[in-house]
C-alpha cells in the first residue's frame, strides 16, 4: 500500500531544515507548485471522551478527509501516525487521496514511517512529504509550518481546520497560537472543529496573526459529516 500510494510523487520526499524556515524555499526544496487548494489541519492536545472521538473520526472520515479527496487538495499536518492526526492519516490512505500530503515535525521526535525508536512517534505511512523541522519540542515546527502554509495560499485558496476542545475560550484558536500556555485544565468542554478561511498574503506570518485573532467559524462535530464537507469545499471553492 505504502508503494502504491506514493507512486504519483515518487516519495516520500524528505527535507530537513531549520526553524522558522522560508515557505517559499520549502516549496522549491519540496518540488512542489502552488496552485491546488490547501487544508492546514492542525490539532492541539486537548482530552476527549471515547463518544466525542467517535464523532471526531467520523468528522474527519467522511468530512474533512472526503473534502481533501474531492477536491485534489494538498493537506499539511503534524505527520504523526497516531492520534488526531493519525485519523487523517488512516482516512485519506482509505480514500486514496491522489494530493500532496505533508507532514510537519520537529525531528528529534519523530520517526520515519516502519522505523522503531525509543521514545519518538511515528510518522504516518500515507504522507507523501514530510518537513523535518530541528527542534526537540512540539511547537518547533509550527513558524515552519505556518510560512508553508503561506506560500502555498499565494496560489490557491487556504483554509485552517483547528480540532480543539475549546473549554470557553473567546478564542477558540487560542491554544495553537500559544502552544507554551497551554492548559489541559482548560479545554475540557465543548468539542468544535474550527474553521478559518484563509486567503495567503506577502507576509511570512499570515496565519500565526489569523489564529491570534477573532475570525474563526466554528463548527461542531455534531454536524453531519456531509454537510462538514461541504462547508470546506465551499470555503475552498470561494
Amino acid at each position: 500500500m505504502f508503494k502504491k500510494f506514493h507512486k504519483r510523487f515518487g516519495g516520500p520526499k524528505i527535507v530537513r531544515t531549520g526553524q522558522k524556515a522560508a515557505g517559499i524555499e520549502l516549496l522549491k526544496k519540496l518540488e512542489i507548485r502552488s496552485g491546488d487548494p490547501v487544508i492546514a489541519f492542525l490539532s492541539d492536545e486537548s482530552q476527549w471522551d471515547s463518544k466525542a472521538r467517535r464523532k471526531l473520526e467520523r468528522a474527519i472520515q467522511e468530512g474533512i478527509a472526503l473534502a481533501a479527496v474531492k477536491l485534489g487538495a494538498l493537506v499539511v499536518d503534524s505527520g504523526l501516525r497516531k492520534g488526531i492526526p493519525g485519523m487523517m492519516n488512516t482516512a485519506l490512505a482509505a480514500q486514496n487521496h491522489k494530493g500532496a500530503y505533508i507532514g510537519v515535525a520537529p525531528e528529534a521526535l519523530v520517526a520515519l514511517p516502519g522505523e522503531i525508536r525509543d521514545r519518538r512517534s511515528e510518522l504516518g505511512s500515507a504522507h507523501t512529504h514530510f518537513i523535518l523541522v530541528d527542534g526537540a519540542q512540539w511547537g518547533d515546527e509550527l513558524p515552519t509550518l505556518y510560512n508553508l502554509v503561506n506560500a502555498l495560499a499565494q496560489g490557491a485558496p487556504a483554509i485552517v481546520i483547528l480540532v480543539t476542545s475549546m473549554g470557553g475560550h473567546q478564542n477558540p484558536a487560542w491554544t495553537m497560537a500559544n502552544p507554551s500556555d497551554y492548559r489541559p485544565e482548560a479545554s475540557q468542554a465543548t468539542n468544535g472543529c474550527v474553521v478559518i478561511r484563509y486567503s495567503g498574503n506577502t507576509g511570512e506570518t499570515g496565519i500565526e496573526k489569523l489564529l491570534q485573532g477573532d475570525g474563526a467559524s466554528v463548527i461542531d462535530f455534531d454536524l453531519d459529516p456531509t454537510k462538514l464537507a461541504n462547508v470546506i469545499m465551499d470555503y475552498l471553492k470561494s
